[in-house]
């Protein structure tokens, strides 16, 4: 397997590494960015991983072997992270989100992540979970299909590529990758639009939002991580589409300016301290030699912020 950790430089000068003990990467993947702080000098402290992927976490594990028990790695959903905290009984002073779909999957047809290669309707990050695409695309109404296609993939024409699915999967037609990515090219062919991408690109991403509520399980994990890190500890996080971003920067926005009194009221009533100070006002994006070289990484946004 491989995967580019992106923008791992501006991560590792960023999270201050000489001041962290402990640090979570939230999305550990093959364990890039976890390899590249016990790689540096000035970190000494351990880091948690955490994968839903099976096979991404033993590839992580086998890598990261030689650490020993400063490696702590866990199988669980990002979500649960006081939960994670308490059966290891320890507190941190970084955490790493690193969002989005790895490489790997991607790479793997019988994941369902790609709309290139044929594989099953699947797009589940965490193979132990009961939901698939094609459960989504089955169980959905058409109109609640095209508004999952308009919320998370901002699809101009969501409710015709809706119709279309559900007439498909009426006449047991739609059963692949390929076949959802061939219909809704078809459906662009006769509305005669065009696409910058592949005309399937916002579909297949609302899907893979839609099955594994990456949206949803974001928001609990960024508040529950803002509420548990340390002060003085740095969450940096690294998002790959607007959806995502918007809810990272409103986030962050709102820990750093909580009060909730009116306007215009002179003095500050409600008692809501700020809980983040925001580092970058403005999102870092990869420089343009590594998004030659990692096309991945060319919509990544780094957001950071510290506990105070």
């Amino acid at each position: 397997m491989n995967h580019e950790s992106v923008l791992l430089n501006e991560v590792l000068e960023h999270f201050q590494l000489q001041k962290r003990r402990c640090i979570i990467d939230a999305t550990l993947g093959l364990g890039g960015h976890t390899n590249a702080f016990f790689s540096h000098s000035d970190f000494k402290g351990k880091v948690i991983g955490i994968d839903q992927d099976v096979s991404h976490l033993e590839f992580a594990k086998k890598r990261l072997h030689a650490y020993g028990d400063r490696f702590i790695p866990v199988h669980n959903n990002f979500s649960e992270i006081k939960k994670i905290l308490q059966e290891n009984q320890l507190t941190f002073d970084g955490i790493l989100f690193d969002l989005g779909v790895a490489s790997p999957h991607f790479d793997k047809a019988e994941r369902g992540f790609s709309l290139h290669e044929e594989g099953p309707l699947d797009m589940r990050m965490n193979d132990e979970s009961s939901i698939t695409a094609l459960d989504v695309l089955k169980n959905n109404s058409f109109q609640d299909l095209a508004d999952i296609f308009w919320r998370y993939g901002e699809e101009s024409l969501s409710r015709p590529i809706a119709r279309a699915i559900k007439g498909d999967m009426d006449e047991g037609k739609l059963k692949t990758t390929t076949d959802l990515a061939e219909l809704i090219v078809r459906v662009y062919r006769s509305k005669h639009k065009r696409s910058t991408r592949h005309p399937a690109t916002k579909v297949f991403q609302a899907l893979r939002i839609a099955v594994n509520d990456e949206l949803g399980v974001l928001q609990v994990a960024l508040d529950d991580a803002i509420e548990l890190l340390q002060t003085g500890g740095r969450i940096i996080v690294i998002s790959y589409h607007s959806l995502e971003d918007r809810i990272v920067k409103q986030t962050f926005k709102k820990a750093e300016k909580p009060c909730i009194c009116p306007p215009k009221q002179p003095i500050c009533t409600c008692g809501r301290e700020p809980a983040l100070r925001i580092i970058n006002r403005k999102p870092i994006v990869p420089e343009s030699e590594e998004q030659e070289s990692n096309p991945r990484s060319r919509s990544a946004k780094m957001r950071i912020a510290e506990k105070i």
